[in-house]
């Protein structure tokens, strides 16, 4: 099991080397993504404006994450779930609504997507902001390589939660995109390696602006007790609800 674990991991972190242009930095206001010459800082509640579209992760009046997205490209906002009865709400309602004639929204010439969201981590409680960089089209127009940050605020603990990368495939049935794929990385509470498969629901309202959510089951300690966040848990392995917006370009 853990030949096969480390053979995932190692296939994961060296396709995702292939975006040159993307990088992990750290600097004085914290770890930050760098693609193509834009450094975007993972802090929430810091502004990520891109092309004249601005990104914001909010805390909302109950403690929780709000997402909002305004410029050019359009207007949304979108709280995410933090349960998996939350995140199958929306899935339906998006399905409901998908218009199969917008397949076109998602390009087909390669693009990047940058995201910001909320995870929620079912087996302790905490949460954590999210931002990922993404690229499509490198190998085939649905096939996205990229790297994501967590960011926690839990317990008095802030700063880079986990980095990991990760490969995706999407299938587009309209302005409803399924998407699945496997993560591995760092988590930096805990000290061990993470990783784990994830499924994507994306929703988009025009070529460029996104909601979405996803579940992933992140594999780390096998059983093992471990400290996270000053709290001891008996098994850091979990579901991690996620959701939020994207800009695509």
């Amino acid at each position: 099991m853990n030949k096969i674990r480390t053979a995932i991991i190692g296939v994961l972190l060296s396709a995702v080397t292939v975006i040159h242009a993307q990088t992990v930095t750290s600097t004085s206001a914290g770890l930050s993504l760098s693609f193509g010459g834009v450094t975007v800082p993972a802090i929430a509640g810091t502004p990520i404006t891109i092309n004249g579209q601005t990104l914001l992760i909010a805390t909302n009046a109950s403690g929780g994450y709000t997402v909002v997205t305004y410029g050019a490209a359009g207007t949304n906002s979108f709280t995410p779930p933090n349960t998996l009865t939350e995140a199958g709400t929306w899935v339906q309602q998006a399905l409901q609504n998908n218009n199969p004639n917008n397949k076109d929204y998602y390009s087909t010439n390669g693009e990047w997507d940058v995201s910001l969201g909320a995870a929620y981590a079912q087996n302790s409680g905490q949460a954590a902001a999210v931002l990922e960089v993404e690229r499509y089209g490198v190998f085939s127009p649905n096939l996205g390589l990229g790297l994501g940050v967590l960011e926690g605020n839990q317990a008095g603990q802030n700063g880079t939660a986990a980095a990991y990368g990760m490969v995706d495939y999407r299938h587009p049935i309209g302005d409803v995109a399924f998407i699945g794929g496997l993560f591995a990385g760092y988590d930096n509470y805990t000290g061990h390696i993470m990783g784990g498969p994830k499924v994507k629901v994306e929703y988009r309202m025009n070529p460029h602006i996104a909601s979405w959510v996803s579940v992933a089951y992140d594999i780390e300690g096998f059983g093992k007790t471990m400290t996270q966040v000053g709290t001891t848990i008996s098994d850091p392995s979990g579901l991690l609800i996620c959701g939020g917006l994207t800009y695509a370009f």
